[in-house]
């Protein structure tokens, strides 16, 4: 309590150095443009380096998830925030304008993040693996494969209509 007001306080400075890392990890991915000759694999790539990233700083992102899903307006306000550049940057993949608001492409690209969010938040639970066994157990390599796809498919759909082709 002489440097941070609550836990909350605290944390938000402990995200500081891990959004950083978020740049190297998988951001700077998105900001070149993926042509439609390796959008497949640059899906993949995209798609495992934000899993790799997830892995990496596990528990507090878990943390910030459990606490923006119990109210915490901070952490729900640092949670959108850190997507809302991610979110564009898709959308930008899109060929789409990010700086168009409530546009079908933005809402798809909303969409893809969601899911993938979702996804490495449940492959990389701790718990999960000693919980659900057998054949439903999570494969991670078939979930990365299978997010890649739908962010392919979403984007390519959306530039063809950015394109008049559809």
């Amino acid at each position: 309590y002489v440097y941070f007001s609550d836990l909350t306080e605290l944390l938000l400075a402990l995200f500081e150095p891990v959004m950083a890392d978020a740049d190297a990890m998988y951001m700077g991915k998105l900001v070149t443009f993926w042509p439609d000759e390796t959008l497949e694999a640059d899906c993949l790539s995209f798609v495992t380096s934000y899993f790799d990233f997830w892995s990496k700083h596990t528990q507090l992102l878990h943390l910030r998830h459990s606490m923006a899903e119990a109210g915490s307006r901070r952490m729900v306000k640092h949670r959108v925030e850190s997507a809302q550049p991610m979110v564009g940057l898709i959308a930008a993949q899109m060929e789409h304008d990010p700086d168009e608001h409530r546009t079908p492409a933005l809402g798809m690209a909303t969409v893809l993040f969601m899911g993938l969010d979702r996804m490495v938040a449940v492959t990389t639970h701790q718990v999960l693996p000693h919980v659900v066994e057998g054949r439903f157990r999570p494969h991670i390599e078939n979930f990365l494969k299978a997010e890649a796809r739908l962010f392919y498919h979403g984007i390519m759909d959306y530039r063809r209509i950015a394109r008049g082709e559809a």
